[in-house]
């Protein structure tokens, strides 16, 4: 009898609840332009090193998420990538202080003399992205 109460009661709670009416959130994922970075003057071999990437979020239906992150060879190009929240009320950023995100990088026993490091700054009129190129030796 305890096994049929608890059947029926579990069946109960999955026909009461319906996903259908339940709102939809529609969202792009998005990268966010950086204003400036702080990188090391050089670095070595066998350290790690964090570069910070300065940014506002254009207002506030953006929600940084992680750091998207294309190595190819000595080069990698790093973006700040958020969800944007499509049809809502989304409000201006009043703040005028930049937020950080930080890239940790470690610096390979083989590795190059430099690193060229190229951080997403926005996109120019023609839809091109632009990057602010930082271009790092390596002392050893």
């Amino acid at each position: 009898m305890k096994k049929c109460l608890l059947l029926f009661a579990v069946l109960l709670m999955l026909t009461s609840c319906s996903l259908e009416n339940e709102p939809k959130v529609n969202f792009d994922i998005v990268f966010i332009a950086t204003d400036s970075v702080a990188t090391p003057a050089y670095v070595t071999p066998g350290h790690s090193y964090a570069m910070d990437m300065y940014y506002k979020k254009p207002n506030d239906c953006f929600f940084v998420t992680d750091l998207y992150k294309e190595p190819n060879g000595y080069t990698q190009t790093l973006a700040i990538q958020a969800y944007f929240i499509q049809d809502a009320n989304c409000a201006e950023v009043q703040s005028v202080v930049s937020q950080k995100a930080t890239y940790n990088f470690q610096c390979p026993l083989n590795g190059s003399d430099r690193y060229t490091f190229k951080f997403y700054k926005g996109d120019d009129a023609a839809g091109n992205k632009q990057f602010i190129e930082v271009n790092i030796p390596v002392h050893q």
